[in-house]
């Protein structure tokens, strides 16, 4: 899987870059119910202005790196709407899974 790729924009300085992020993409649960209905109603709002950003502006979704194994086609289908809209991507959750603990 790969993500779509990117506008590069040349950094302007006196401008002012805001992200958009969804979070709470480390709860496999959230990924399986309300993430996914938020997913499918973005996909039909970005269908509607016909991908403009507008209606369908650029959005990350922080999503869990585990869902390679343990949900593998969960994983392929946000990958796939993310696909469709062209204005969605994803990066790794702050925690979850991704928390050190270190032994003694």
């Amino acid at each position: 899987l790969k993500q779509t790729p990117s506008e590069i924009i040349p950094l302007n300085r006196s401008k002012i870059y805001i992200a958009f992020t969804i979070g709470d993409g480390d709860n496999l649960s959230y990924l399986k119910a309300a993430r996914r209905d938020w997913m499918i109603d973005r996909r039909s709002k970005c269908e509607t202005s016909n991908y403009s950003y507008d209606g369908c502006f650029p959005l990350q979704w922080s999503i869990s790196p585990h869902l390679a194994y343990l949900a593998p086609g969960m994983l392929e289908w946000y990958y796939n709407q993310s696909y469709r809209t062209g204005h969605d991507w994803f990066v790794l959750p702050p925690s979850g899974h991704l928390y050190a603990y270190p032994s003694e």
